[in-house]
């Protein structure tokens, strides 16, 4: 998976909120709290991963 990502044209923050998303669909929720730590050294607020993870509920 990392090499795959290696290679996105997306930018590091955006990665992480989309990585957010696919681990909260996929109910693996022990990657959560690395990968929200990460968004918010990108830059990422706290909106911005809420919006991530519950946006997916409705």
């Amino acid at each position: 998976m990392m090499k795959m990502s290696k290679k996105s044209t997306l930018d590091e923050k955006t990665h992480e909120l989309a990585y957010i998303s696919v681990l909260v669909t996929a109910r693996m929720y022990g990657g959560l709290p690395f990968h929200i730590a990460r968004a918010k050294q990108l830059g990422a607020s706290t909106e911005d991963i809420r919006v991530q993870c519950f946006s997916l509920c409705r």
